[in-house]
């Protein structure tokens, strides 16, 4: 399920407010404090469904609104499947993104990843092996992805 936030310069940047403020650092993002060097380990992070692979570049610093300032204006996209399909779909948003300098996070689920003559490989709760609601991808669909 990708995800499109259009935005403009600082505007975009000022759209996620308040984002990124832990309990534990008081909320004072971007007055000095500088992200600790990466010792290049992937580290677990609660029950283990995510997991911090260190920091990453590019990536907008939030930035609080002033007094009486309007927020930004934003657009954002979803659909489900960050997969190069035949619809040609992900390539498609990728270049709408690079043309209109547009930030994008594509959500791409785990079976997307096993190709369709592997899909025994997966075994669901409940069901017998490789059975899944939506489609497994091709080999060209992975490479391509």
């Amino acid at each position: 399920m990708p995800l499109l936030v259009l935005g403009r310069g600082k505007d975009a940047a000022s759209a996620g407010s308040g984002v990124g403020k832990s309990s534990d650092d008081g909320g004072d993002e971007g007055k000095g404090k500088q992200e600790p060097e990466w010792d290049g380990k992937t580290k677990v992070i609660g029950d283990g469904s995510t997991s911090y692979t260190g920091p990453q570049p590019g990536q907008l610093k939030p930035t609080p609104l002033k007094p009486g300032e309007k927020p930004p204006q934003f657009v954002v996209f979803s659909w489900d499947g960050g997969l190069q399909g035949d619809d040609h779909l992900f390539s498609h948003y990728r270049e709408l993104s690079k043309k209109y300098n547009a930030h994008m996070t594509f959500f791409l689920t785990g079976i997307y990843l096993l190709p369709k003559d592997k899909r025994t490989f997966y075994r669901p709760p409940m069901h017998k092996p490789g059975v899944a609601a939506i489609s497994y991808p091709t080999d060209e669909h992975i490479r391509t992805t």
